[in-house]
């Protein structure tokens, strides 16, 4: 990489400090005079710039780091996953073991999910077969509970759920789930779940 396309460290370092709090500021480390990166703290370190040559090489198995089990449905399973590469976690859905027979169904709603694009459908980031030959899409982390979750607690009349999820908060998740759904119908996609 040349010169002139390198950022300005010394710039980029002043406005990352100065964008938080001092207390909050994270601390620098230089790594060489082609880059930096922050240190790893408590919350999720943050890559600044990484040279091409490498988390770029990185294969699927080399840059997904497995993490715990998120979830399980009828055809597969989600783990959280570190992105080495975007140096972020991610979601990764892969069949179930044994259920190689759905992988045409699994890839078709991997590249459909991957088209629709709105604020409350999970984006898809990657798509790729890990070095045992498994075959994953990656998306964005969603963070909380689940909406059948919530609905369970309030019918057990939990006093914390009743207070943190009104009618009205829980109409205009309703609302958001009805425009995600007409989204998507718009593009010639009926969701069957």
């Amino acid at each position: 990489m040349a010169d002139e396309d390198r950022p300005d460290l010394e710039a980029t370092e002043l406005a990352l400090t100065q964008s938080v709090r001092a207390e909050d500021a994270p601390t620098m480390v230089s790594t060489g005079s082609d880059h930096f990166s922050l240190v790893e703290g408590e919350s999720e370190p943050a890559v600044v710039w990484v040279p091409d040559d490498t988390t770029t090489r990185l294969d699927a198995g080399e840059r997904y780091e497995p993490g715990p089990l998120l979830g399980s449905g009828g055809m597969g399973q989600v783990r959280l996953q570190r992105d080495r590469r975007i140096g972020r976690q991610v979601a990764m859905k892969t069949l179930h073991e044994g259920a190689e027979r759905l992988l045409p169904r699994f890839l078709h709603e991997t590249r459909i999910q991957g088209q629709l694009e709105h604020p409350t459908i999970v984006p898809v980031y990657d798509l790729g077969t890990l070095d045992d030959g498994t075959v994953f899409f990656t998306m964005k982390r969603v963070r909380g509970q689940t909406l059948a979750r919530i609905l369970d607690h309030l019918r057990d009349d939990d006093a914390e759920t009743v207070e943190q999820f009104s009618q009205h908060r829980l109409l205009g998740a309703f609302a958001q789930i009805c425009r995600a759904v007409q989204y998507a119908n718009s593009r010639g996609v009926i969701h069957r779940d």
